[in-house]
Parts: C-alpha cells; sequence; structure tokens
C-alpha cells in the first residue's frame, strides 16, 4: 500500500510540474494581452485628446471669420477695434494677442497695442509664409513671443470681394492650451504625456526644458524614443514601446514604457499626442493575479495529495461531496479576479460605444430642437421624424454593446427577463450526467427588472443549474411567472423581508421520471428557518441568494401540494413598469414658475441642443464645456442656479470630481447625473455622494421637459417649506 501511494505521488507531483510549464507559458500570452488592451485605453484617451483640441481650434477659426464679418474691424474702425478688445478681453486668460496684418505679411496693428511692433515685417515665419501662399488658415508651432512665453499663433485669411487683403491671428498661451487638452492625460499614477510636431519639435512635455526643442536634441541617447517620433512626425498611428529615464521631472532610472500615439490634423500642420505608462505599472496587477495563481496551485497540489491519500485508504463519498462544496466556495470567491480580467475589454469597446453614443444623442437632440422649431409643418415633421427614428435605433444598439461592455455589478440598467430566460436554453446537466428538460410558463406581464445585465444571467442560470443537479436524468423543471404586488412590507417565509410593491415572482419546481415533485428542503435549508444563508449553506446557492438580495429581491420555499412539502422554490424581482402609451405621447411639460438650469456638458452638439431645448421651454440657461469650467460658473452663480445637469465622462475634470466641489460650495445644490456609459461607477454611489437622479443619454424632450420641470419645483416646494418652518 505503501509503495502504490508513493508512486501515486511521483505522478501526481510530476503531472503538477507540467501544468505550472504550461502555465508560465500561457501567462507570458497573458502579460502581451494586457499591455495591448492598456494600449488600447491609452488611444482611446489620446484620440479624445486630440478631438478636442482639433474642436478647440475650429472654433477659434470660426470666431475669427466672425468677428471679420462685422462692420468695421476689415478697415479697423474705431467700432472695429472695440470688436476686437472685447473679444480680446473675454478671452485673455488663453489669448494673449490679436495681430491684424496686411496682405504683404506685415503687422497693421495688435491688441495689446505695441508701437514698436506695428509695420514689422514677419513674412519670413513659416506658418506666415503659407498663409501668403496658400491664402488659407495657417497654425505654427511653439513660437517663443516677445512678452517671453511659449505661444502658438493661429492666422485666418481675411478677403474683400473676393481679393486677398491679409489675415486676423490669435497669440494663444501654449501653457494654459496643454494645461487645458494635454497636461492632465495619463493612465495611473506613472503615467504621462507628450506632444510632437510634424517636424519633430516637442510642442508639450513634462520634462523641464523640453518644449520648442526637437525630438533629436532632448532624446539622441535613445533611438527607440527617435523610431517612434518618426513615424508620429510621418502623421502615423500605433503604438510602441521605448526606454527612457525621466518621468514627470524626476530621474527613474531608464525604464521601458508603453506609448499610444495619434495625429492632431490642424490646417496647414499635424501634431502627434503620446499617452504613455511605464510597463511595470501595467503589469504590477498581472503579477499580484501571477502570486495568488501560484498560491492558487501550490493549494491546488495540495488538495490533490490529500484526495489521492484519502482515494488510497477509501475515503467515503461524505467527504468527496464536502471537498467538492469547499472547491465551489474557492471558484466563486475568486470570480472577480476573472471578471476583473475581462473588465478591461469591456471598457475598450465601451468607450468606442460611449463616443458613439454621444454623437447620436447629439443628432437626436438637434432633431427635436427642428422640431420645436417647425412644429405643425407636415413636411419638416416628415422628415425629422425619419432622422430621429433612425439615431433612436442606432442608440438602442449602442445601449447593447454597452451592456456588453459592463462585466461588473455596479452598473444597472433595464434588464428583460424574459429575453434571459430565453437565452439559458431548455436543457441543463441532470444528478447522473444526463439532461434534465425545462419547460417555461411566462404569464406575467411586466418582467423589466432594474439590474447589472451580467448579474441577472447569473441569478437565472445558476439557479436553473444548480436545482437541475438535484434532477435524476429522466426528471424536469418548471419555471413559472407571475406578477403580484405587495401592499405592505412582507411577512415571515420570504428572505429577506420585502418593501411594499410590484414585483415578479419566479416560481421553479423539479420532478422525477414519475412526475413526483423533488423536495428542496436541504438545498434551501435557510429559507425553510426563515435565515440569511451562513457558512454552512450551499455557497452555489449563497452566491444566489446574494445577488437577488442585492437588486432588492428576495427567496422564499414552498410546496406546492401538501404531499410534497418545500418542492418549489420563489424569487421575489422588483419590477420596473413601463408605460408604452407615455412613451409614445411626447407631450412637453410646462413650465410653471421657470428657474436656472446650468448644464456642463463636453460634446458640443450635445450641449448646443439642451441650451436650446430647455431655451424655448422657458428657463434660464448657463452651460459649460468641461467640469472646470461649470465650476467657476457655479461658484458665481449659485445663488440663483435651481439645477445642474452634469456629465460624467468628461475632459480636463470629471462629472465625479466637479458634484464634489459643486456641493462644498452648497451642500442643497440639485445635482442631475448624464451619461450613456459609466463603466466604474456605480449609480447608486453617485447618489450617496449627493447626486439627485441620473439621466441615461440619450434623452428625449419630453422625458427632460418632465425630469426638469418636477425637480426644480420639488425643490422650490422644498425651499418654502424650509422657510416656512424656520
Amino acid at each position: 500500500m505503501k509503495v502504490q501511494f508513493n508512486r501515486i505521488i511521483l505522478i501526481s507531483v510530476a503531472v503538477f510540474i507540467l501544468i505550472w510549464i504550461l502555465f508560465f507559458l500561457s501567462f507570458h500570452g497573458i502579460r502581451k494581452l494586457a499591455i495591448s488592451e492598456f494600449n488600447k485605453q491609452q488611444m482611446i484617451m489620446a484620440e479624445q485628446a486630440a478631438q478636442s483640441l482639433i474642436s478647440y481650434m475650429e472654433h477659434l477659426e470660426n470666431d475669427l471669420e466672425y468677428i471679420m464679418s462685422i462692420d468695421g474691424v476689415l478697415d479697423l474702425s474705431t467700432h472695429g477695434r472695440e470688436v476686437i478688445q472685447d473679444y480680446y478681453n473675454r478671452n485673455n486668460r488663453i489669448i494673449k494677442s490679436v495681430t491684424r496684418l496686411d496682405s504683404k505679411g506685415r503687422i497693421v496693428w495688435t491688441i495689446p497695442y505695441t508701437k514698436t511692433n506695428s509695420g514689422t515685417d514677419i513674412s519670413s515665419q513659416v506658418h506666415v509664409k503659407f498663409l501668403l501662399r496658400e491664402h488659407k488658415t495657417s497654425l505654427s508651432d511653439v513660437i517663443i513671443a516677445v512678452q517671453g512665453f511659449m505661444a502658438i499663433a493661429l492666422h485666418v485669411p481675411v478677403f474683400r470681394n473676393g481679393e486677398f487683403c491679409g489675415s486676423l491671428g490669435v497669440l494663444l498661451d501654449f501653457d494654459e492650451l496643454s494645461e487645458k487638452f494635454i497636461k492632465h492625460i495619463k493612465l495611473g499614477e506613472g503615467g504621462y504625456s507628450w506632444m510632437l510636431s510634424s517636424n519633430g519639435t516637442e510642442l508639450y512635455c513634462p520634462i523641464p526644458g523640453h518644449i520648442g526643442k526637437t525630438i533629436y536634441e532632448t532624446s539622441s541617447m535613445f533611438p527607440d524614443v527617435i523610431s517612434m517620433a518618426e513615424r508620429m512626425m510621418r502623421g502615423e498611428k500605433g503604438s510602441a514601446s521605448y526606454h527612457y529615464n525621466l518621468v514627470r521631472e524626476k530621474f527613474a532610472g531608464v525604464e521601458k514604457k508603453q506609448a499610444s500615439f495619434t495625429p492632431v490634423k490642424l490646417f496647414n500642420t499635424h501634431w502627434s499626442i503620446v499617452v504613455a505608462t511605464p510597463e511595470k505599472q501595467i503589469l504590477a496587477l498581472m503579477d499580484g493575479i501571477r502570486n495568488k495563481l501560484m498560491m492558487t496551485a501550490f493549494f491546488l497540489l495540495f488538495i490533490n495529495i490529500v484526495f489521492v491519500y484519502f482515494s488510497v485508504n477509501g475515503i467515503k463519498m461524505g467527504k468527496e461531496i464536502l471537498k467538492k462544496k469547499k472547491y465551489e466556495a474557492f471558484l466563486i470567491e475568486n470570480e472577480a479576479v476573472l471578471e476583473a480580467a475581462l473588465l478591461s475589454a469591456g471598457k475598450v469597446a465601451g468607450g468606442i460605444a460611449h463616443d458613439l453614443n454621444n454623437v447620436l444623442a447629439g443628432i437626436i437632440n438637434s432633431t427635436e430642437v427642428l422640431e420645436m422649431k417647425h412644429r405643425g409643418d407636415e413636411k419638416s415633421e416628415k422628415y425629422t421624424g425619419f432622422i430621429k427614428d433612425a439615431a433612436s435605433r442606432g442608440a438602442g444598439l449602442v445601449q447593447k454593446i454597452l451592456n456588453l461592455a459592463l462585466t461588473g455589478n455596479g452598473v444597472y440598467s433595464f434588464i428583460d427577463v424574459y429575453r434571459i430566460i430565453e437565452e439559458a436554453g431548455d436543457v441543463f446537466p441532470g444528478k447522473n450526467g444526463g439532461n434534465v428538460k425545462l419547460k417555461s410558463q411566462l404569464n406575467a406581464a411586466d418582467y423589466m427588472v432594474r439590474a447589472a445585465p451580467l448579474n441577472m444571467r447569473k441569478i437565472i442560470i445558476r439557479l436553473l443549474t444548480r436545482i437541475s443537479g438535484e434532477v435524476p436524468d429522466d426528471g424536469g423543471l418548471v419555471l413559472r411567472t407571475e406578477n403580484i404586488r405587495m401592499d405592505k412590507q412582507s411577512d415571515g417565509g420570504i428572505v429577506p423581508p420585502l418593501h411594499g410593491g410590484d414585483y415578479l415572482k419566479i416560481t421553479v419546481q423539479a420532478f422525477n421520471g414519475k412526475s413526483a415533485a423533488v423536495n428542496f428542503s436541504g438545498l434551501f435549508l435557510f429559507l425553510k428557518n426563515s435565515n440569511e444563508p451562513d457558512d454552512t449553506a450551499d455557497p452555489g446557492i449563497h452566491d444566489i441568494y446574494r445577488r437577488i438580495r442585492d437588486i432588492g429581491g428576495g427567496m422564499a420555499l414552498d410546496s406546492i401540494s401538501r404531499a410534497e412539502p418545500y418542492s418549489a422554490v420563489m424569487i421575489y424581482l422588483p419590477v420596473s413598469k413601463v408605460d408604452k402609451s407615455a412613451q409614445n405621447d411626447e407631450k412637453i411639460r410646462p413650465v410653471d414658475a421657470g428657474g436656472t438650469i446650468l448644464i456642463v456638458e463636453d460634446d458640443p452638439a450635445i450641449r448646443n441642443a439642451l441650451v436650446r431645448i430647455l431655451g424655448d421651454l422657458g428657463y434660464n440657461v448657463f452651460s459649460a464645456e468641461d467640469g472646470a469650467a461649470g465650476i467657476d460658473i457655479f461658484r458665481k452663480e449659485h445663488n440663483s442656479i435651481d439645477l445642474v445637469i452634469l456629465d460624467i465622462v468628461m475632459p480636463v475634470k470629471g462629472g465625479v470630481e466637479a458634484l464634489k466641489e459643486i456641493l462644498e460650495i452648497d451642500s442643497g445644490a440639485l445635482v442631475y447625473m448624464t451619461s450613456g456609459y459609466v463603466a466604474g461607477v456605480s449609480i447608486d454611489d453617485l447618489m450617496s455622494k449627493g447626486a439627485a437622479g441620473f439621466i441615461n443619454k440619450p434623452v428625449t424632450i419630453s422625458d427632460l421637459s418632465t425630469l426638469v420641470s418636477g425637480a426644480i419645483a420639488d425643490k422650490k416646494r422644498k425651499d418654502c417649506d424650509d422657510s416656512s418652518g424656520g
């Protein structure tokens, strides 16, 4: 017996070593995948920054073209100079000078006015040469302004009766520009970003002394940096790795960085934005997972030896069941590690879907603005209806992508339980390895439940799978649904007790081959005693119960007949009713007392549409393009602002951080958060931090008008009650 046991131990150790080798080979592939997924996230950040820069520069171009169309500006009359002075005064934080050039490239007039600059010929500058030759908008690289700061010049051509007569240009403080769009782009503590021009000049870099110098001057000792920079100078988009010894003004020793870069195409030139992160930071999580897996592997080896020992010594079946139970608990406990690995890929898909959702929201809201303007015009309503319908269907498809991306359980949406039951199939594994068939009797009319998509799938599929495992191969399962209403808190029997409200009741019963009901009292013993499960409960059932409880539901055990006690398990899920007639009745709720609203939204199409819609509904509206600008407006106007609509995902300062600062200014502020995608952010967590509610993009005029008018009315009623009570 001893010789046989030693032989089995040696075989087990050999198998373990083989598995260990395969593990390291596969882990190397996982590391590469982790770096690839991280680079995709960095690319999304770089693309968002590039688009923000492009939008800002196009906005400046439009401003200058509009100013030149005002009477007197072209001739620099007294009124024209006042118009330019006013524009400069309103934007002097980032615009440090406004300059008028003649058709030969000589300075005609500047603000701030400097007599010595008047008549100066700057036609030799590269961007001015392009302007004089092509008569098109031109943008310079970083230059040292006469005032002594780093700057970028933007010139827009000016025409009189079709004839070129110079330009109107602005000198932008590049420190402010980089602070607004580049400086804070990073992933993790060690991440950073930098920007390169088409000729290799470093337009922005966190390392002192680099801005304005070429990459060949600053990084000549690092050939892989030069190689990546040359790809950027050619306008390529991609990812690369390089070695460098400085990060955020500090020597860090030469270490490997992973970077993603994308071009920023601007008028006569292109820049390139890089988002980079130390590789060791990216792999820190993977190394932690590796260490946990190593511990797990040793633990499994120990379990294997124990299993062999008890097998050799004739362990009984009861011990095997206990080991299986512990192993199932181990898998459930470590499931978060697997979900974290999937979350990286989900974030990439979610980020792309978020941007597309914003585009569709902008189309829908802009179309509704047209509907309001042309209400009663049958032809206009016909075509705007086509556009709105197509965009809404597109938004529905994007929402499905977002649901696939939301692998975590923190993000809730409205889930069709019947669809999940259908996806689960009608065949499940039985007690002896065969198949158990499921018969569904779906009688409930309301079956939408607010929950995380993945969480709801696990509830339904795991419950059916766990119950079928107790059923003989020739048996079957029956699933029934019905709607019930509880007028008060439920009495004993349902765990945990439920509050009054509408619920979807799902009853599952199992039968053996003779159509006799299967008793569940052993599997759901805690329900029989009307208690929550403890450590002795089945781990799989415990996990199902926890997920049901977390979405506001409960479980109960009952009998279908007196002959078969405890032969049915029931779950209760709070339903979210959908009033379809209300959905089709797009009436705008009238504004009784008006109010003032602050909209903080980085997407210009959505922001402009919301401003127009709420303005037409009778509200006074402020708007801001990012969280920092929104806080500045709220700090000045908070005594008059009744409601803040705050986007979650924004550059410069995101919605969660802005929410905190707004509530610090006014703890009674009414703030509704809005987004089409909130990866890593729980709606319940936002509410606990002080948000009054959440608006999912896209939102229709009818829903928006109802929500806003109701929220402001409730706030004013509460304020009135507080003052009268005081």
